[in-house]
Protein backbone atom coordinates (compact mmCIF):
# COMPACT_ATOMS: atom_id res chain seq x y z
CA UNK A 1 0.00 0.00 0.00
CA UNK A 2 1.13 3.36 -0.34
CA UNK A 3 2.41 4.96 2.71
CA UNK A 4 1.68 8.76 1.62
CA UNK A 5 0.27 9.80 -1.10
CA UNK A 6 1.73 13.61 -2.16
CA UNK A 7 4.97 11.97 -3.94
CA UNK A 8 2.92 9.99 -5.94
CA UNK A 9 0.42 12.95 -6.86
CA UNK A 10 3.27 14.98 -7.51
CA UNK A 11 4.76 12.18 -10.17
CA UNK A 12 0.94 12.30 -11.78
CA UNK A 13 1.84 15.95 -11.96
CA UNK A 14 5.09 15.60 -14.07
CA UNK A 15 3.12 12.77 -15.99
CA UNK A 16 0.66 15.28 -16.66
CA UNK A 17 2.88 18.11 -17.83
CA UNK A 18 4.65 15.78 -20.02
CA UNK A 19 1.98 14.63 -21.83
CA UNK A 20 0.30 18.06 -22.86
CA UNK A 21 4.18 19.39 -23.51
CA UNK A 22 4.78 16.49 -25.82
CA UNK A 23 0.99 16.47 -27.31
CA UNK A 24 1.69 18.39 -29.99
CA UNK A 25 1.58 18.37 -33.58
CA UNK A 26 4.90 19.61 -33.95
CA UNK A 27 6.85 16.36 -32.03
CA UNK A 28 4.08 14.21 -33.85
CA UNK A 29 5.35 15.39 -37.41
CA UNK A 30 8.66 14.94 -36.31
CA UNK A 31 9.30 12.38 -34.67
CA UNK A 32 6.14 9.87 -33.64
CA UNK A 33 7.10 7.23 -32.56
CA UNK A 34 9.12 8.25 -29.53
CA UNK A 35 6.24 10.83 -28.96
CA UNK A 36 3.68 7.93 -29.20
CA UNK A 37 6.47 6.08 -27.05
CA UNK A 38 6.02 8.43 -24.16
CA UNK A 39 2.21 9.41 -24.31
CA UNK A 40 2.03 5.88 -23.86
CA UNK A 41 4.45 5.14 -20.81
CA UNK A 42 2.40 8.19 -19.23
CA UNK A 43 -1.09 7.09 -19.52
CA UNK A 44 -0.07 3.26 -18.36
CA UNK A 45 2.19 4.57 -15.55
CA UNK A 46 -0.36 6.93 -14.41
CA UNK A 47 -3.25 4.73 -14.48
CA UNK A 48 -1.36 2.22 -12.40
CA UNK A 49 -0.64 4.98 -9.80
CA UNK A 50 -3.62 6.16 -9.79
CA UNK A 51 -5.50 2.61 -9.54
CA UNK A 52 -3.22 2.00 -6.24
CA UNK A 53 -3.98 5.65 -4.76
CA UNK A 54 -7.77 4.59 -4.94
CA UNK A 55 -6.95 1.18 -3.72
CA UNK A 56 -5.69 2.58 -0.64
CA UNK A 57 -9.43 4.29 0.46
CA UNK A 58 -7.88 6.86 2.65
CA UNK A 59 -5.67 8.77 0.50
CA UNK A 60 -7.90 10.28 -2.24
CA UNK A 61 -11.06 12.41 -1.80
CA UNK A 62 -13.95 10.08 -2.51
CA UNK A 63 -14.91 12.06 -5.52
CA UNK A 64 -11.89 10.24 -7.20
CA UNK A 65 -13.13 7.13 -6.22
CA UNK A 66 -16.69 7.87 -7.68
CA UNK A 67 -15.70 9.40 -10.77
CA UNK A 68 -17.06 8.26 -14.17
CA UNK A 69 -16.09 8.95 -17.46
CA UNK A 70 -17.86 9.54 -20.46
CA UNK A 71 -17.19 7.10 -22.99
CA UNK A 72 -17.95 5.37 -26.61
CA UNK A 73 -17.76 1.86 -26.80
CA UNK A 74 -17.61 -0.46 -30.09
CA UNK A 75 -18.69 -4.05 -30.53
CA UNK A 76 -15.63 -6.19 -32.35
CA UNK A 77 -16.90 -7.52 -35.78
CA UNK A 78 -13.94 -10.19 -36.06
CA UNK A 79 -11.91 -12.05 -33.46
CA UNK A 80 -9.20 -10.09 -31.60
CA UNK A 81 -5.97 -12.00 -31.36
CA UNK A 82 -2.29 -10.86 -31.22
CA UNK A 83 -2.27 -10.40 -35.22
CA UNK A 84 -5.05 -8.17 -35.07
CA UNK A 85 -5.69 -5.74 -32.47
CA UNK A 86 -4.51 -2.03 -33.83
CA UNK A 87 -6.48 0.46 -35.55
CA UNK A 88 -5.98 -0.81 -39.37
CA UNK A 89 -7.14 -4.59 -38.52
CA UNK A 90 -11.05 -3.94 -39.06
CA UNK A 91 -11.68 -5.62 -35.95
CA UNK A 92 -13.80 -3.04 -34.19
CA UNK A 93 -17.16 -1.29 -35.91
CA UNK A 94 -15.92 2.10 -35.67
CA UNK A 95 -18.81 3.42 -37.41
CA UNK A 96 -21.35 2.10 -34.84
CA UNK A 97 -20.88 3.33 -30.96
CA UNK A 98 -22.52 3.72 -27.82
CA UNK A 99 -21.70 6.46 -25.32
CA UNK A 100 -22.06 5.18 -21.94
CA UNK A 101 -20.33 5.55 -18.44
CA UNK A 102 -18.06 4.26 -16.38
CA UNK A 103 -16.07 4.45 -13.30
CA UNK A 104 -12.54 5.22 -12.81
CA UNK A 105 -11.43 1.68 -11.94
CA UNK A 106 -12.21 0.30 -15.10
CA UNK A 107 -10.69 2.44 -17.22
CA UNK A 108 -7.52 2.44 -14.74
CA UNK A 109 -7.77 -1.56 -15.22
CA UNK A 110 -8.31 -1.20 -18.80
CA UNK A 111 -5.19 0.52 -19.32
CA UNK A 112 -3.18 -2.31 -16.99
CA UNK A 113 -4.57 -5.08 -18.56
CA UNK A 114 -4.52 -3.81 -21.98
CA UNK A 115 -4.49 -5.99 -25.35
CA UNK A 116 -5.73 -3.35 -27.43
CA UNK A 117 -4.57 0.16 -26.72
CA UNK A 118 -4.10 2.83 -29.58
CA UNK A 119 -3.91 6.72 -29.79
CA UNK A 120 -6.61 8.73 -31.98
CA UNK A 121 -5.24 11.53 -33.45
CA UNK A 122 -7.21 15.34 -33.81
CA UNK A 123 -5.91 15.08 -37.37
CA UNK A 124 -3.68 13.77 -39.30
CA UNK A 125 -0.45 14.69 -38.43
CA UNK A 126 -1.72 15.28 -34.25
CA UNK A 127 -1.95 16.06 -31.73
CA UNK A 128 -3.63 13.18 -30.11
CA UNK A 129 -7.32 13.68 -28.65
CA UNK A 130 -8.04 10.65 -27.34
CA UNK A 131 -7.09 6.70 -27.12
CA UNK A 132 -8.86 3.60 -27.16
CA UNK A 133 -8.48 0.52 -24.77
CA UNK A 134 -9.99 -2.70 -24.22
CA UNK A 135 -8.09 -5.48 -21.37
CA UNK A 136 -7.34 -8.99 -22.25
CA UNK A 137 -10.46 -10.03 -20.69
CA UNK A 138 -12.32 -7.90 -22.62
CA UNK A 139 -10.73 -7.58 -26.03
CA UNK A 140 -13.87 -9.67 -27.31
CA UNK A 141 -16.63 -8.04 -26.31
CA UNK A 142 -15.92 -4.59 -26.11
CA UNK A 143 -13.61 -1.61 -26.58
CA UNK A 144 -13.67 1.98 -24.84
CA UNK A 145 -12.52 5.28 -26.41
CA UNK A 146 -11.60 7.77 -23.72
CA UNK A 147 -11.11 11.61 -24.27
CA UNK A 148 -11.12 13.23 -20.82
CA UNK A 149 -8.20 11.81 -19.61
CA UNK A 150 -6.29 14.92 -18.30
CA UNK A 151 -9.45 16.00 -16.78
CA UNK A 152 -9.23 12.60 -14.90
CA UNK A 153 -5.51 13.35 -14.03
CA UNK A 154 -5.74 17.09 -12.73
CA UNK A 155 -8.83 15.26 -10.54
CA UNK A 156 -5.84 12.57 -9.09
CA UNK A 157 -3.09 15.41 -8.47
CA UNK A 158 -5.79 17.59 -6.33
CA UNK A 159 -7.38 14.87 -4.45
CA UNK A 160 -5.54 15.87 -1.05
CA UNK A 161 -7.47 14.44 1.88
CA UNK A 162 -8.30 17.15 4.05
CA UNK A 163 -11.12 16.05 6.10
CA UNK A 164 -11.64 12.46 7.09
CA UNK A 165 -14.28 10.40 8.62
CA UNK A 166 -13.61 6.58 9.24
CA UNK A 167 -16.36 4.02 10.53
CA UNK A 168 -16.19 0.25 10.97
CA UNK A 169 -18.46 -1.94 8.86
CA UNK A 170 -18.97 -5.21 10.89
CA UNK A 171 -20.94 -6.31 7.85
CA UNK A 172 -17.73 -5.74 5.74
CA UNK A 173 -15.32 -6.11 8.46
CA UNK A 174 -12.97 -3.35 7.64
CA UNK A 175 -13.07 0.15 7.53
CA UNK A 176 -15.34 2.39 5.38
CA UNK A 177 -13.36 6.14 4.37
CA UNK A 178 -15.19 8.96 3.98
CA UNK A 179 -12.57 11.90 2.18
CA UNK A 180 -13.50 14.99 0.95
Amino acid sequence: MIFESYPWRLQLLDIKEEIQDINTKENIESNYEYTRFILEKDIFLSAFIIRKLIDCKSKVIDKLRDCTFKVRTYQPIKRVDFFHRWSGDGCFDLEKSSEIHVNEKLICNSLIHSYVFWTELKEEKGPVQGFYVSSDKDKNKILYRVEDYIKFLTLAIDSEVLDQEIKFDKEKQDYVFKNS
